[in-house]
């Protein structure tokens, strides 16, 4: 896979590297759950029960399916994190294309919290699809799904940034 000169980083991919980076993690085998939610004062249950996020007169506590396997539960996490990080309310009490909305920030962020851009640059990632979805799915730790899925939206992304190379050339004239 051949990656641009310049990769037009988003504001969401900014702020999860920065994220990470003042959390002291900078490499995909310092990600992992308990350190995340120590570092930033988050309690963490895992139980037989669907994850969730619950915020509580200032205490934010995640509660992580422990039915689930590794990868799974971590793809739960960068969910649930999203909520306590980004969303206020209770979604019990909201309008359904409030939640909606809600619901896809989340997933978009635990797309990207759990393969981070910064990491994922750094991958030399193998021409066979297959081989380089395999390879996102055991460096960072998800499932092959969410590996693929992350694939196709950073070779979006990298073809978005060859785009504005394009443009800015043509009118730099």
């Amino acid at each position: 896979m051949h990656t641009s000169q310049h990769y037009y980083t988003t504001q969401l991919e900014d702020y999860i590297q920065n994220l990470y980076h003042s959390l002291g993690i900078f490499v995909p085998e310092q990600m992992n759950i308990m350190k995340v939610t120590q570092k930033l004062n988050i309690w963490i249950y895992f139980a037989p029960m669907g994850s969730c996020a619950i915020e509580r007169n200032g205490l934010a506590s995640i509660v992580i399916d422990n039915r689930q396997p590794p990868q799974e539960q971590f793809e739960d996490f960068g969910h649930e994190l999203a909520h306590l990080l980004y969303h206020a309310g209770n979604q019990l009490h909201m309008p359904k294309m409030f939640l909606d909305y809600q619901e896809a920030k989340a997933q978009s962020f635990a797309m990207h919290f759990c393969i981070p851009t910064f990491m994922l640059q750094k991958l030399s990632l193998p021409y066979s699809r297959l081989e380089a979805i395999y390879l996102i799915s055991t460096t960072f730790n998800v499932t092959p799904e969410l590996a693929e899925k992350r694939l196709e939206h950073y070779e979006q992304r990298i073809l978005t940034s060859r785009f504005h190379d394009i443009v800015r050339a043509e009118y730099a004239v």
